[in-house]
């Protein structure tokens, strides 16, 4: 997918946004764009993203995506041996490996880290006497020089379903046949395996009755592509649900700017806080501080700030030499 929606448009109508304020076109573009800013604020993606990322090697048992982004499904890895770096000449037995197989590396800090746990004997790499030990295996130093296949991004719901369709589907539909609807949830995500590609959509709901994945019934939100029968659709959890909250109150505060542009500031102004008194002291901060430190590190919403930065200080970190 090209660009990310972490919020729907229903979510903002059932907040009172009218067709008059916003079309369903208008608040697509809008949802993308506070999508996009939320991503750029945590440097983390908060829907799956499917196929090949490349990172950089750095002669450590350890690789992982920029942000430390969580690995949802890893599939496969690959060395890539023309953007590795040449090996400088040393004393030191060469750790790196150029062949990497799933069975030899495991997920670690919450699925957002790969590293090595093969056991090798030390013959020929340390003296007899030393006795066998682990012996510590390299990604190979490299600009994004380890291909990675799979799933990922930051999802909550912690699942990994896999249905397939009954009956073909076209673009514009508002459900999808499967044959095994077992914990599928609104607005999980699904992922179709098509013949040319991997396509995703977010679902609106499930319906047990016809056994069906469920899409908005109007708007932007149905079926965007063609499902044949047979196609397998798997699903590994939904956007989290502050993300999403974040997402509708940052939409809502881009409307105002339509309009004015001076509504967002001001609005934005109301919160801070611009005067204080301690005991017999009194200070007043100047606004146009206020206004540069906003511009600077904020979103502009306080309640979007402190979703945001949970989710930061979740993140691991790692100081590691290259």
């Amino acid at each position: 997918m090209a660009y990310f929606e972490y919020c729907t448009e229903k979510d903002l109508r059932d907040e009172g946004v009218t067709i008059d304020e916003a079309s369903p076109t208008r608040l697509r573009y809008l949802i993308r764009v506070a999508s996009d800013r939320i991503n750029r604020f945590t440097g983390q993606i908060f829907q799956p993203i499917v196929g090949d990322q490349y990172v950089d090697g750095q002669n450590s048992p350890l690789v992982y995506l920029p942000g430390y982004i969580p690995i949802i499904d890893l599939t496969a890895i690959q060395i890539v041996s023309e953007r590795t770096a040449r090996q400088r000449t040393s004393v030191l037995p060469d750790r790196r490996e150029f062949t990497v197989a799933l069975a030899n590396v495991e997920l670690s800090q919450d699925n957002r880290m790969i590293e090595w746990v093969t056991d090798y004997s030390t013959s020929g790499a340390l003296p007899w006497w030393m006795g066998p030990t682990e012996y510590e295996t390299w990604f190979p130093r490299g600009r994004k020089n380890v291909k990675l296949t799979g799933v990922f991004g930051w999802l909550e719901g912690d699942k990994a379903l896999s249905t397939t369709t009954t009956s073909a589907a076209t673009a514009g539909d508002a459900k999808v046949v499967v044959d095994d609807l077992t914990d599928w949830e609104s607005h999980d995500w699904a992922i179709f395996t098509l013949t040319g590609g991997t396509v995703m959509q977010k679902i609106s709901g499930v319906d047990s009755t016809t056994s069906s994945l469920l899409f908005a019934d109007d708007g932007p939100s149905k079926l965007s592509f063609d499902v044949p029968s047979g196609t397998v659709v798997q699903s590994f959890g939904r956007t989290p649900m502050l993300i999403r909250r974040a997402a509708t109150r940052l939409v809502i505060r881009d409307m105002p700017q339509l309009s004015s542009e001076g509504g967002q500031q001001d609005d934005i102004m109301q919160q801070a806080i611009v005067e204080e008194r301690i005991d017999n002291y009194r200070y007043k901060i100047d606004a146009d501080l206020i206004s540069q430190r906003i511009e600077s590190g904020s979103t502009g919403d306080a309640q979007v700030d402190s979703i945001l930065q949970q989710f930061i200080d979740e993140i691991p970190t790692y100081i590691g030499m290259v």
